[in-house]
């Protein structure tokens, strides 16, 4: 894919912490809601006309990446948006180490509402490219958390 234009700087911000969560002391100073609001800003930023359904599936895609940091990886300590020559590229940093795995879900007959199992299989299967990576070395230079990076189409 030819793209004439170059992609504008990354925008990485760092969120605005929930009040509420802050005054708990909750170690999630970031929210899904926080990283859908940021991926809709960026593609708003973007002159190039983008396929609305392609959006609806990054946005999907980075809140499903958010859920699963805040839900199992701690919390979000960071989030980076920016667009690339590809679409969209969208990182979420979290506090744990552990790397994501798909979970296997019971047959729908045995339990049909039960809740979660599809959220990283989502993630996967709508981005272009998905790399994890440890960061943030502790004292003994043991990862603390990882960055899970994921490039979506827009186009």
């Amino acid at each position: 894919m030819t793209v004439d234009r170059p992609p504008p700087p990354a925008r990485t911000r760092h969120l605005p912490a929930d009040s509420a969560a802050a005054a708990r002391g909750s170690p999630q100073p970031f929210s899904a809601a926080a990283v859908r609001r940021l991926v809709r800003e960026t593609v708003a930023a973007d002159p190039t006309p983008c396929d609305p359904r392609a959006v609806g599936d990054a946005v999907l895609a980075a809140s499903e990446l958010a859920t699963n940091a805040a839900v199992h990886g701690g919390g979000i300590t960071q989030c980076t948006v920016r667009l690339v020559p590809l679409g969209i590229e969208v990182s979420v940093c979290d506090n744990s180490p552990a790397l994501p795995r798909l979970t296997e879900r019971p047959p729908l007959a045995q339990a049909p509402y039960s809740p979660g199992g599809f959220g990283w299989r989502l993630v996967q299967q709508l981005a272009l490219r998905v790399t994890v990576v440890p960061y943030d070395p502790g004292p003994d230079g043991a990862p603390r958390g990882k960055r899970i990076t994921l490039v979506l189409p827009l186009y």
